[in-house]
């Protein structure tokens, strides 16, 4: 690689600054900022290198949990994908496709209806705490169907109709045309379940919910540009690729192998 304009910058931390989560990352803000709003990077272009799974998540977490919170101040796009939040079942859009599909089977249970309806609200509001949730869970079925979309979509889902029918007015019920970050999920999710059952000549809700548990939700979308989203990957993973902004955030490991 004869490329000369690179450019390399350190940053250094002392010990008590790398223990103090999130406050040790909050200087990241600061960086993608710059990067997206004055150096005309966009978030695809960005990747955080760590040496560990565990790094990699502690990272996630602090750009799921406090860089959510600075979204509304800032235009950057904070979001951010590894291998493990591109599986489908990672996807709050598709959690709430297959939890519609199992109440569709099971539509007198209880519990498959709170978990539909927490998987739904969940899918419509970014911003559901846990004490949220509990106390959604805690409301009677009737209650949770007064809720705004829910009781439209109960009245829709009475009726029988094929699989493939099912899964398209579900998805349009719960708003994925309003979700940028959806879209790939999705695709990916018709793809592979086209390609699974493109022999079958009958396929039913049952057929789908097992391929689901047993296959389809640990497939993951391709990290490509249509992902607009920081990549957060081990070094290991990384091996072979090329990104135009490289961002290792603790690189506090000794480099002498022997």
């Amino acid at each position: 690689n004869r490329r000369t304009d690179g450019f390399v910058d350190f940053h250094f931390s002392t010990a008590p600054e790398k223990n103090d989560f999130p406050g040790y990352f909050d200087r990241l803000i600061d960086l993608v900022d710059d990067l997206q709003q004055n150096k005309g990077y966009k978030a695809a272009d960005i990747v955080f290198l760590t040496r560990k799974k565990s790094d990699a998540s502690l990272l996630i977490r602090f750009f799921e949990q406090e860089a959510r919170q600075r979204k509304s101040m800032s235009k950057s796009n904070f979001s951010v994908v590894s291998s493990e939040s591109l599986r489908l079942d990672s996807s709050p859009h598709l959690r709430t496709l297959m939890a519609a599909l199992h109440w569709y089977m099971e539509p007198t249970q209880k519990s498959r209806v709170k978990l539909f309806a927490l998987e739904y609200l969940s899918c419509q509001s970014k911003h559901l705490e846990p004490q949220d949730l509990v106390s959604i869970a805690q409301l009677s079925t009737e209650t949770l169907f007064d809720l705004p979309g829910l009781n439209n979509l109960r009245a829709q889902l009475k009726d029988k109709m094929p699989v493939n029918e099912l899964i398209e007015l579900i998805l349009s019920e719960i708003g994925i045309k309003e979700s940028r970050t959806a879209t790939p999920f999705i695709l990916s999710f018709k793809e592979a379940f086209r390609v699974k059952f493109n022999q079958a000549s009958l396929v039913d809700v049952e057929d789908c919910l097992s391929w689901w548990e047993e296959e389809g939700g640990a497939i993951s979308v391709s990290m490509d540009d249509e992902v607009d989203a920081m990549r957060v990957m081990t070094i290991h993973k990384a091996k072979g690729l090329e990104f135009p902004v490289v961002i290792i955030p603790e690189c506090d490991w000794a480099m002498d192998h022997s």
